[in-house]
């Protein structure tokens, strides 16, 4: 089954690169996918609440973060995106690598299929990363070493964040405090070089995620910018 979402996620990349090549202004497409994503995020929530579920009540995950921060993108005017470009980026990233890192080591509610949770995970997760996919393909700006190093910075501040609120609460948020890998041989260098690892574990993947991204930027990017400048040059000539 995992193979099979791990499939999923790869067909909905390039099925999202396809879409935007053939249609390159397509903002109702991003509203839709905000849509959805919103409708999944206040279902399965109000069932928390509802079944007193709150295990981890706050959506301090990276993915759940990018999530709400993507869907209000989509409402606010397309110019709030360049005035907060560092939660931009971090966002489009965090909703590109959240859902790789989560389908390659699945870390679902504990109930049986089809539960709404098991749904929320797995659908919402392959919402998100088509979200990304929209999102990156509708950005009007190349992608610079400046994006990194200024997304990285916000990323650093809310695992300081995360980290504090996590602590506090004794609530594994965004594995701060417990590796879903190779959590005993970490824990065993001690709390401090723990965080050190798992910060620095965090920087190098999101780094990664992020010139992956950049490099499907830069090919799929040539043909829809040269569109979008042919559509706007007919409708300036009609």
């Amino acid at each position: 089954m995992i193979i099979a979402l791990q499939a999923l996620l790869v067909l909905g990349v390039l099925g999202t690169a396809l879409w935007y090549r053939k249609f390159p202004d397509s903002q109702r497409f991003l509203k839709v996918i905000a849509g959805l994503q919103l409708v999944e995020f206040l279902s399965v929530n109000i069932w928390y609440r509802v079944a007193g579920y709150l295990a981890y009540p706050l959506p301090l995950y990276h993915c759940r973060l990018a999530k709400i921060l993507l869907i209000l993108f989509a409402f606010l005017p397309r110019k709030t995106r360049r005035t907060l470009r560092p939660l931009f980026i971090y966002a489009v990233v965090m909703a590109f690598f959240g859902p790789i890192s989560s389908f390659v080591y699945p870390n679902p509610d504990p109930f049986q299929w089809p539960h709404i949770t098991l749904v929320s995970y797995f659908f919402g997760h392959f919402n998100l990363i088509v979200f990304a996919m929209a999102y990156m393909m509708e950005d009007e700006l190349r992608w610079t070493w400046k994006d990194l190093v200024h997304s990285q910075i916000l990323l650093l501040v809310f695992n300081l964040g995360i980290l504090v609120v996590a602590r506090q609460t004794q609530t594994n948020y965004s594995y701060l405090l417990e590796s879903p890998l190779f959590n005993a041989k970490l824990q065993a260098f001690g709390p401090t070089v723990f965080v050190v690892i798992m910060f620095a574990a965090y920087a190098i993947l999101y780094s990664v995620s992020f010139f992956i991204m950049k490099s499907i930027e830069h090919k799929a990017k040539k043909e829809i910018f040269l569109k979008r400048e042919l559509l706007v040059a007919s409708k300036e000539t009609m």
